[in-house]
């Protein structure tokens, strides 16, 4: 076979490896958060989450292996493109300086969150919260993984009693070690399933809720605004408001926690402990 041909086959295999590279990538800009993706069993197109992940990451590898075979069978061609019209090779040409120029705009443009690059995460952030609504969040990252006694515990419930709810509901528990993704995989269901009848009849406390007075406990504690988290008895709403805009914080009710603590220089967590502070010391 001649070098014309290994030519074909890498440019094809560049093409096909790149498409479905964005492909995957798109998917992965689209699926929520991997606690959520992972408590509901979360699928987009027949693939999960963890599947759209390998993809990605497989074909990249495809796509960077190819890439560099694609430079060496064009290197002339390339080569071409950084001479000037003497023929003499000039690294930083005007191609070259565009190009370069280009990939800094982007660069700098998301680190420093201009537009619209900010606008495209802030619509990335807009859709993995809309996941969140619909499926609902576990009440602590990746609950999934505890165990049936440790989620029990947690929860407030005795460990057996948690095990009878479960096999009174028709699921198969062999073991109280085993976590809550081994028994939603062995019952055919998502932990969310299992969770749900382990919670109790209705009326009962909310078991999020009974965890939130840990601030490391809070699912996506930076995407939470100051209503919600005021509704969690966290603190009182208006005292967040009037404490906030009197150190020039732009804040309302809707604000997320991240970009309040953003304008302040601060962590999420350490802007809510601050909060949370003032609230006990009432507001000095």
């Amino acid at each position: 076979m001649n070098r014309f041909f290994w030519r074909r086959v890498t440019t094809l295999t560049l093409t096909v490896s790149f498409l479905l590279m964005v492909y995957s990538g798109i998917m992965l800009f689209l699926t929520p958060q991997g606690r959520i993706a992972n408590w509901a069993n979360w699928s987009l197109g027949g693939l999960t989450k963890e599947q759209y992940s390998a993809v990605h990451i497989n074909f990249m590898v495809l796509f960077l292996t190819t890439a560099a075979l694609h430079i060496y069978f064009n290197w002339k061609v390339l080569i071409a493109f950084l001479k000037n019209r003497a023929r003499r090779f000039v690294l930083l040409n005007r191609e070259f300086v565009i190009a370069l120029v280009l990939c800094l705009v982007v660069l700098t443009g998301t680190l420093a969150q201009w537009p619209p690059f900010r606008n495209l995460m802030a619509l990335n952030e807009s859709i993995k919260d809309s996941w969140a609504k619909s499926y609902g969040e576990p009440p602590y990252g990746h609950a999934e993984l505890s165990s049936l006694q440790l989620l029990s515990q947690r929860l407030g419930l005795d460990p057996g009693q948690a095990r009878q709810r479960l096999e009174a509901s028709g699921f198969r528990v062999a073991d109280l070690q085993q976590t809550l993704a081994e028994l939603a995989a062995i019952n055919g269901v998502s932990p969310q399933d299992l969770y749900e009848k382990l919670l109790p009849d209705s009326g009962a406390a909310d078991p999020v809720v009974q965890l939130s007075d840990d601030p490391g406990k809070i699912p996506s504690l930076g995407r939470k605004t100051l209503a919600e988290l005021a509704e969690r008895g966290l603190f009182r709403l208006p005292d967040a408001l009037r404490l906030l805009q009197a150190r020039g914080v732009t804040a309302t009710a809707d604000t997320p926690l991240k970009e309040l603590a953003g304008q302040l220089g601060m962590s999420p967590r350490d802007l809510l402990e601050f909060l949370r502070q003032k609230e006990e010391s009432g507001g000095r």
